[in-house]
């Protein structure tokens, strides 16, 4: 019921679009499991359908967020020529050499394109990189947005050419390499952060960016609106911790892309009931980005109608083969080692006992997973971070397992999934959106039960067993609370 459904969808949304839109199976499968947990009293086809549309819309300009930057890139040559700069404008270029204004503090970087620029720009240093030694930001790269152009006549250069000034930005990004950034301290994990009741600036850290978020408003109570956009970031011992941006720092993001490595020095450190703590890009902090260049691997299909046809995956730069936007279904079967972000949608057929584990001083709830499909079965160790999943899961009920990881390891069974890693657990056995959404399912009679694996059946319970030794009792669907009666 469930695959056939997705399947099915998935074919009306290419025929409504003329073969133009053709969302990846499993990517439609998570859209379709978040709305029917949102509508838990049903939809119509209408509203999935357009729901469906603005999510892949959003999807479409996330994944063509690389060519977007591209096309922002202007050259110092360029706006030396041309005398002039779009504020959303990104400007990579070489710092030449650092000046200081005559009689003043003020800080002066003369800056170059990087390959074999004709001239010179200078740039009004932001206070914030004024702690960093001149003569290690010399002959590194800058890369930076939100720039407004002068042109004047009153500073003495010793060189007569810079007569195209820009105003300090504090949007920038310093370009390094590992070797590069050694000269700047000493980049530490998250778990070493010390978490106070009060905002502070942090230890110097080391993370990857793992997912760039949108924007989003933010309406606070005393009737202030900001726009707050999330970058999620993981470090070598894979803590998560959200590093947040506001207002005018939000074309910081355009800087970096998932994947790339940031060296956070100073990084503000704000408590948190719900995150322990989160990241923020205080007045003195300053990031140093050592970026990846995503390695794309070809692999064959895994449709029979298509076997062997080659599909396009991108290597993350842990050596992971990364599946988010694999465009067909996953099995059990086609997961091997070294692949990550999978989807699977499969059926439980045993939950182990629970444990407890302790992260960055949160404690969790450990236990496995055994699934099967139509092709194998798997073992799956969750790690949940939030607490909430292991009273809700039972054998027989059908699942969809979001961002399972199968590491480099020897075995190829073994699979997990940490919801501090994005992992969800979609329960479809659990949604009652499927029995009341008409479009999505029709009723069978008890007597044609045993004919399919999934079906919807509207029947009267007369008497309720225990499953595999555990004790049945009434839940109520909204809160997975026992009713008591």
């Amino acid at each position: 019921m469930f695959e056939e459904c997705v399947t099915s969808l998935r074919n009306y949304i290419q025929d409504r679009t003329n073969g133009k839109c053709i969302p990846p199976w499993n990517w439609l499968f998570i859209k379709l499991a978040s709305l029917l947990s949102r509508y838990p009293s049903g939809i119509t086809k209408a509203i999935i359908l357009a729901e469906i549309q603005q999510s892949w819309n959003q999807h479409s300009q996330f994944q063509g967020l690389l060519e977007e930057q591209r096309a922002r890139k202007v050259s110092v040559d360029s706006v030396f020529e041309s005398r002039r700069i779009g504020y959303e404008s990104i400007l990579e270029a070489a710092v030449e050499n650092i000046e200081t204004v005559p009689d003043t503090h003020t800080k002066i970087a003369i800056l170059r394109d990087s390959t074999r620029g004709r001239n010179t720009l200078g740039m009004y240093l932001h206070q914030k990189l004024y702690q960093l030694n001149e003569s290690s930001v010399k002959k590194l790269t800058l890369r930076f947005t939100s720039c407004r152009l002068i042109q004047g006549k009153g500073l003495s250069f010793s060189s007569a050419s810079h007569k195209v000034h820009l105003l300090p930005s504090e949007n920038v990004v310093i370009l390094c390499q590992q070797d590069e950034l050694l000269q700047f301290g000493k980049f530490g994990s998250l778990e070493n952060i010390n978490v106070s009741p009060s905002p502070h600036y942090g230890h110097s850290v080391k993370v990857e960016v793992a997912e760039l978020g949108f924007e989003e408003a933010v309406h606070f109570p005393n009737g202030q609106t900001s726009n707050k956009r999330c970058v999620k970031v993981v470090d070598s011992d894979d803590v998560h911790v959200n590093l947040y941006l506001w207002d005018e720092q939000l074309p910081l993001a355009n800087l970096f892309k998932e994947g790339d490595i940031l060296a956070i020095q100073q990084p503000y450190v704000v408590p948190n009931q719900d995150e322990l703590f989160f990241l923020e890009y205080g007045p003195a902090t300053v990031i140093f980005c050592m970026s990846h260049a995503p390695e794309h691997e070809t692999i064959p299909s895994q449709n029979s109608s298509t076997q062997g046809t080659p599909v396009s995956v991108i290597r993350d730069s842990q050596g992971m083969l990364d599946y988010s936007t694999f465009p067909e279904r996953i099995f059990l079967r086609d997961i091997k080692s070294n692949m990550t972000r999978v989807t699977v949608f499969c059926t439980i057929t045993n939950v182990s006992a629970m444990e407890v584990f302790k992260q960055q001083q949160v404690a969790g709830h450990k236990f496995i997973l055994t699934v099967t499909d139509a092709t194998n079965s798997h073992t799956v160790t969750i790690y949940d971070h939030n607490r909430i999943y292991y009273d809700s899961l039972f054998a027989g009920q059908n699942v969809l397992l979001e961002n399972v990881c199968a590491p480099g390891a020897s075995s190829s069974k073994a699979l997990t999934l940490e919801t501090s890693n994005g992992g969800r657990i979609w329960n479809l056995s659990a949604m009652t959106g499927w029995l009341a959404s008409k479009c999505l399912s029709s009723p069978v009679p008890v007597k044609d039960v045993v004919k399919f694996d999934h079906c919807v059946c509207q029947a009267v319970v007369i008497q309720v067993h225990g499953i595999s030794g555990r004790h049945a009792v009434r839940v109520h669907m909204s809160c997975r609370k026992g009713s008591g009666k």
